[in-house]
Formats: C-alpha cells, sequence, structure tokens
C-alpha cells in the first residue's frame, strides 16, 4: 500500500495526457519550468548520514524553486517529517509494506530501525504519477528500488543514483554471514546497472567500486561530495557549561565518538583506546554520543560519559566542546560525522581508507591503515598530551572546513540533475531502450528490472537471510545463558602491522603519566584485553573472511546460476514480444490491404 504526506496532496494535479507529460519533462532542459524531482530514500526519518545528506538537496532544491517529492518508509521517528518544515513543493509519499533490516534494528529504540520496502502497488504509482517526477533519484538499492527502476523505465523518467553505504560489506562483520556479500554485490549491481549515472561521495570509494564490483561497466562513475552547515558546526559553538554540566574540567581534554554503536563501526577499537587510556592513568574524558545494539559496552567505558542521541544544538556543542575526534569505522563512504568534527575544529584520528580524505597531509589529524589497535591508541595518546599539537591541528581542520561549505555541493547536486535530464534527452532520445542497446552485455542478471525468476530468488535470499540471521541470534542467547558471553578472537591482534598515513607517531609523546607496552606487565596486559574480546558484539572481520572462503564459492555459484536463468527469461520474453509485434503488424497490414480492395463508396 501507500500512503501520502502533503499539502499539496489535497489538491491532486489533474492526469496530463502522455504527450504533454513528456513535452514538460523536457521542459527543464531548456529552463521552460523547475525540475520535479522524486527521491528514494527508504528510512527518511531515522536521521542518519544519508538522511541528513537527502534533506541538505531537498532544502536546497526547494529554495531554488524546483518540487521535490519524497517516497519513503514509515521507519523512524514519523515526528521528523517535517523537521524543517512543510513547503507547498514538497510532497512526501510513505511506502507501506516494509519490514525491519535484521541487523539494523534496535529494540531498545524503534525509532533507529531501519526499514527495507519491496515493491509499488497502483495506489503509490498513481501518488506518483500525480507528482509528475522530471527526474528519479534512489539512494538505497532495495527490492523496491528495482520497482522504481521499472517505473521509471516505463514512464521514460532519466535515472540516476548516489552511493551511501557499504552494505554488502556490512555482512563481514557479522559471524557466519561473510558469504552474502557476494550474492548482495550482485544484486546491488544489478540495480545500478539501469542508472545512467551513480555518483560516490570520494574517489577513494569510487575506485573501491570500480576495483572490486565493476561498476563502471554498469553506469556511469561520477563523483558528489558532502556539504557541511559552517554556522552550525563550529568551534564557536564551544561552551564551558557543557563541560561543568557533565563535571569535566575547562583543562581535561575531551575525547569523542558520534556514531551508531554497531559492529561495522569497530566501537572495539574505541573501547580499547579508552581503556588503555585508562589503564596508564591519562588526564582525559571519553563522550559517546549515539545509540544502538552495543551501546552498553561503551557506556560501561572507565572515564566516558554516554550522552545518547543529540540534535539541534546540542549536537554541535558537543563537538565543538571535545577536543579529538576518535572514529575508526571502515565502512564509511564518505563520512558525515567526521566532516562534523572538522568544522567544529576537531583534530581526527580515523580510519584511512574511508575518512582519510578528510586529513590533509597530516595537518589536522591521523589517518590510520587498516585495524590497527596499537597505532589508534599512540595517535589519540599524542593528541591528548600535546596541547599545542592539538591547537596546531584544530586550525588545520578549521581552514580545511572551507572547502566543504554546503551550498556549493547542493548546487552541485542541482547541476548533476540538469547533466543526467540532458543527457538522457540529448544521447538516449528519450528512451532507457537507446541506453540498453550500448550496455546490453553488462546486464548479467538480465535486461528486466523485476523479472519473475529474480523476484522468486529475491523472497528465497530474503527468507534465508532471516533464518540465518534470527537463528543465529537464538543460539548466541542460548549459549550466554548457559556458559556467558562467547569470545570471537583477540581482535588486539589484528592487523597490528601497518602505520598511520599521513603522519609518524612518536615513540615517546611528552605529557601525561606514560607507561609503554613493555613495562606494563603481562597480567595488566590480559587484563584489558580480555575485557574488550569478552563481549559478543565485536567480531574479527577478517577471521570470518578468511573462514567464510567455501562459503563465499557457493554464493558465487548460485549468483552464477541466479544470472543465467534470469538471462534466458529475458530472451524467452523478448522472442515472444518480437512475434507479437510481428502478428500485430501483420494484422494491420492485412487490414490495409482489405480496406485498399473494397470498392470504391457509389454517391
Amino acid at each position: 500500500g501507500g500512503t501520502v504526506d502533503s499539502k499539496t496532496s489535497q489538491n491532486k494535479m489533474t492526469n496530463l495526457s502522455s504527450s504533454s507529460r513528456a513535452s514538460n519533462r523536457q521542459a527543464p532542459l531548456s529552463g521552460g519550468r523547475p525540475q520535479r524531482v522524486l527521491m528514494y530514500t527508504p528510512c527518511y526519518n531515522v536521521l542518519d548520514g544519508v538522511t541528513l545528506t537527502m534533506r541538505k538537496i531537498e532544502q536546497g532544491l526547494l529554495a531554488s524553486g524546483d518540487h521535490v517529492c519524497i517516497l519513503t518508509t514509515a521507519s523512524g521517528d514519523l515526528k521528523n517529517t517535517h523537521m524543517e518544515g512543510e513547503h507547498p513543493n514538497r510532497k512526501i509519499i510513505f511506502v507501506d509494506n516494509s519490514i525491519p533490516i535484521p541487523f539494523c534494528v534496535d529494540k531498545d529504540n524503534p525509532s533507529l530501525s531501519y526499514h527495507m520496502a519491496f515493491s509499488l502497488n497502483s495506489k503509490t504509482k498513481e501518488y506518483i504519477s500525480d507528482f509528475d517526477p522530471t527526474i528519479i533519484h534512489v539512494t538505497a538499492p532495495d527490492i523496491c528500488c528495482l520497482y522504481i527502476i521499472e517505473y521509471a523505465r516505463q514512464q521514460q523518467l532519466p535515472l540516476m543514483g548516489t552511493y551511501h553505504s557499504n552494505i554488502q560489506d556490512y555482512m563481514l562483520h557479522y559471524p557466519g554471514l561473510g558469504f552474502f556479500r557476494v550474492i548482495l554485490g550482485a544484486l546491488f549491481r544489478h540495480h545500478y546497472n539501469f542508472l545512467q549515472h551513480l555518483y560516490a561521495p570520494t574517489p577513494f570509494m569510487k575506485q573501491y567500486l570500480v576495483d572490486t564490483w565493476q561498476y563502471d561497466t554498469a553506469t556511469k562513475m561520477k563523483i558528489w561530495g558532502r556539504g557541511i552547515d559552517l554556522e552550525r558546526f563550529s568551534p564557536s559553538r564551544r561552551s564551558r557549561a557543557f563541560r561543568r554540566t557533565l563535571g569535566i574540567n575547562d583543562d581535561t581534554p575531551i575525547l569523542l565518538w558520534v556514531s551508531r554503536a554497531v559492529n561495522e563501526k569497530r566501537p572495539d577499537i574505541f573501547a580499547d583506546v579508552v581503556r588503555r587510556l585508562h589503564a596508564q592513568n591519562m588526564k582525559f574524558h571519553a563522550i559517546v554520543v549515539g545509540d544502538g545494539p552495543v551501546i552498553k559496552v561503551l557506556m560501561s567505558l572507565p572515564n566516558t560519559t554516554y550522552l545518547g542521541w543529540l540534535s539541534g544544538d546540542e549536537l554541535p556543542v558537543a563537538y565543538a566542546s571535545s577536543d579529538v575526534f576518535l572514529f575508526p569505522s571502515a565502512v564509511e563512504t564518505f563520512g558525515n560525522v567526521t566532516l562534523e568534527a572538522v568544522a567544529s575544529g576537531l583534530p581526527l584520528i580515523v580510519e584511512a581508507g574511508c575518512s582519510g580524505h578528510l586529513v590533509k597531509e597530516g595537518s589536522n589529524g591521523f589517518a590510520i591503515e587498516g585495524a590497527n589497535f596499537n597505532d589508534y591508541f599512540e595517535a589519540t595518546r599524542r593528541l591528548l598530551t600535546d596541547s599545542n599539537l592539538r591547537k596546531q591541528m584544530s586550525d588545520g581542520s578549521i581552514a580545511f572546513s572551507q572547502e566543504f561549505e554546503k551550498s556549493k555541493v547542493v548546487e552541485k547536486m542541482v547541476d548533476n540533475y540538469a547533466q543526467v535530464t540532458t543527457e538522457f534527452y540529448t544521447d538516449y532520445g528519450g528512451l532507457h531502450e537507446n541506453r540498453d542497446n550500448d550496455k546490453a552485455y553488462t546486464f548479467r542478471l538480465g535486461s528486466n528490472p523485476v523479472s519473475w525468476t529474480l523476484q522468486g530468488y529475491l523472497v528465497l535470499v530474503l527468507r534465508a537471510f532471516q533464518i540465518c540471521w534470527y537463528s543465529a541470534a537464538f543460539l548466541l542467547s542460548v549459549w550466554t545463558s548457559l556458559f556467558g558471553e562467547i569470545r570471537f578472537g583477540d581482535s588486539n591482534n589484528e592487523d597490528n602491522i601497518s602505520a598511520p598515513a599521513n603522519n609518524q607517531l612518536p615513540s615517546n609523546p611528552q605529557g601525561g603519566q606514560e607507561v609503554s607496552d613493555d613495562e606494563q606487565s603481562e597480567e595488566e596486559e590480559t587484563k584489558i584485553c580480555d575485557s574488550l574480546t569478552s563481549s559478543s558484539v565485536f567480531a574479527a572481520p577478517k577471521r570470518w573472511i578468511s573462514s567464510c572462503t567455501i562459503g563465499d564459492t557457493l554464493a558465487f555459484l548460485f549468483v552464477s546460476a541466479v544470472s543465467a536463468q534470469c538471462r534466458m527469461e529475458c530472451k524467452i520474453r523478448r522472442y515472444f514480444r518480437r512475434k507479437s509485434d510481428m502478428f500485430v503488424s501483420r494484422k494491420k497490414s492485412d487490414s490495409l490491404v482489405a480496406v485498399d480492395l473494397l470498392p470504391p463508396l457509389k454517391r
């Protein structure tokens, strides 16, 4: 089903003829009328990096006089629907047939749970047609997205997407589910095969998608960065009152974490750093902003204050009132929270691959290669004990943030819409089939977005995933109740061979009460390690990669078999379509001949 929420929904647009719609859609090319952008973002009311990015685009379009329609599910807090107020050029359509994503469910806070949708029914399509979009922008490759793609192709609408989340790589952080990465990778590539352009947030992410999944053969890979409101996130927000409310002295450096508390964000590294700092009697205080399934582990850390999710003016104040930002997640496509920290003037300690693009030549922080626990600890210890270095890198972050001013980035996306629209009508004649002819060899799952074969296998894979997930959760709960927490391995030994990418860490940083690793007793080191790895929520991803090679092989064979069946179905359907067209053409020809043979009418 589908429901619509909009001030303008009370005055529905009258149905336009197909020719009128086609001419109106081409009008933005010549400046005849504003763009009408349909955005599909499944979890619009869950305030994360994806939805906040889409809201920035939305506000930019409305400020330019364009029209926006948001297609989403009922996930999240519905109070967030009109956070920026209602607008006559803005429309919201809710798709009702959605379910929670198993690994993105927070039982303690349902408003933070993510949903995936399944299809578009006739009522939802009617709402979309009433909006009369000139371009469709998709942000998440779920099952419903395939039906949106199918709708765009039926209506001959320009189609593009932005890449926000490495969902397939999330599987590497959940024991026993690594093989699903292969299946999801093939499915997502099928989605992107139908898009004219796919915009990655960074050059690193673009290259990763090209090297790992060969997305460049399926669509045109482009780069579109992210923007930040420099008035909202600013060092000027720093507040002594904020620190004193939490009982933190002005001279105590604050180590900040802002994120969902889930395995793939690597809270185990943050926890290890905090525990080691505490064990060495370092002067610091940690603040955790966020929530999620593993938040209890972070809440139990020493010298740590948990604030939950912050919004409004509270979040910028928390950033600006802190001193160092530690965010070791290796699954970020851009790192919106990292950009907020940069704008707030914080020195950074981040993972080099995903957030390293926001560390400029070591002048505003450290970019750590891999999951190197020791390097994260040494970088944090150096910044916490060296106030001059913190000041230097804070100034570097403030200067660097000017390159990401929000309005510039939003204007670029508006230009992207115009470019995709122009290309669709000038290069492809307003027909998706013309683009298909250029990329026929790339449709590994067939040239039909939702073939009958694919629909059947999608249901099968979804059910299999649910069974695996809930079975594992049940067995884990039984084991925990009987024997205590499961230890998934010593994460402190994982990847401890690489060095920081942009700066070398000193062997003897100044300040603080320092205890070297060699001076620690074996018993103390064991306690620190055990306190971290005894929790069942932290898994060592690379251990599971190596243990899932057989599963990956079987998943690859499964994908190959499904691909062959989908392509065969598409060939059969094309064959019968041609036969049907030939039959209709022959009937029309015969009718014309019969008319010619009729004797002329007498007057």
